[in-house]
């Protein structure tokens, strides 16, 4: 199984918890620990609780708004949100709804992509159990994770209001002792057999109509990125502006430019900058000034991951 997701660490030989500080940037499978590049500030935890199941618990506030994608590649996962909101997460483009109460089973043999958007200023707690070998629990259990996995299915089921304190509390514990992980144990087992139940209704891709109305918001917003790419600009307040629903806004703009309004920001202002300093209009510390980063270096790596080439390799030598 290929995850591909780099801000976990994990030690199958010791089977043991790696915990730490999260002050970093999570973008297309990198991460930093650079606070100036800092997404989200908090703690992740990952574990194996027994062989074929590994447990990951995050506890994160997100620093900036932003998407962040992986793909995966023969996977049969499964994510509960703790917190008390829906979730949104985009499988292959197509955005799916998590409604709160419930968690999601992901299960496929191909390669797909799987994006989350997180909006600044807000509490993110997830669990994420991943079956990263069926051959190495039950029988019964790896039957049924490898027939779900050809159906590359992405379904609901129901999670309790006990089950998800319990899960908080035991993820939250600083025991570390045979009991706290006995229970743990019981709880991904019965979110597992949940999963593979399918207690909730179907996830289905529908077809999402767009209408002139949210044609001309998109739009709106567009034209507003492109006029004001220096601006401090957020989700909330260009949804306000637009006059329609941040998680309106967000699908349709995806699907109209078919790709999130934060990457069509950072698009757009790297191409502003790009130009400034192949035409010598900026240096390159007065474009990361102008753009807003902290640290020319932070600016440098954005414009690399972007173009694959560094900011002053376009600087046009005077004749």
């Amino acid at each position: 199984m290929n995850m591909n997701l780099k801000y976990i660490r994990h030690d199958p030989s010791t089977k043991k918890s790696t915990i730490r500080k999260v002050i970093c940037g999570i973008s297309n499978h990198s991460a930093t620990t650079k606070t100036e590049n800092a997404f989200f500030s908090g703690n992740v935890s990952a574990k194996t609780v027994r062989n074929g199941f590994q447990v990951m618990y995050s506890d994160l506030i997100a620093l900036k708004s932003s998407d962040h994608a992986a793909d995966f590649t023969d996977i049969f996962a499964v994510r509960v949100p703790l917190d008390v909101r829906k979730s949104l997460v985009h499988w292959n483009g197509n955005p799916l709804t998590i409604p709160h109460g419930f968690g999601i089973k992901i299960a496929t043999d191909e390669t797909v992509n799987v994006e989350g958007s997180y909006e600044a200023n807000y509490r993110y707690q997830d669990l994420i159990i991943n079956v990263s070998d069926p051959e190495a629990i039950d029988d019964d259990l790896a039957a049924m994770v490898i027939q779900q996995k050809k159906q590359n299915c992405a379904e609901s089921f129901h999670v309790g209001p006990d089950m998800r304190a319990q899960l908080r509390d035991l993820c939250n514990s600083e025991n570390d002792d045979q009991l706290i992980n006995l229970k743990l144990e019981n709880c991904v087992l019965e979110l597992v057999v949940s999963a593979l139940s399918g207690t909730g209704p179907k996830i289905e891709t529908q077809e999402i109509r767009i209408s002139e109305r949210d044609r001309r918001a998109v739009k709106l917003v567009f034209e507003k990125l492109l006029a004001e790419p220096e601006a401090n600009h957020s989700l909330r307040d260009l949804s306000q502006a637009a006059g329609v629903s941040v998680t309106n806004l967000k699908t349709k703009f995806r699907l109209i430019y078919g790709k999130s309004v934060i990457n069509t920001l950072r698009e757009i202002r790297l191409n502003l900058a790009k130009e400034a300093i192949e035409n010598n209009y900026w240096s390159v510390s007065q474009a990361a000034y102008n753009l807003g980063y902290r640290h020319q270096s932070s600016f440098s790596k954005a414009f690399h991951r972007q173009y694959g080439i560094w900011p002053a390799q376009v600087i046009r030598k005077p004749y």
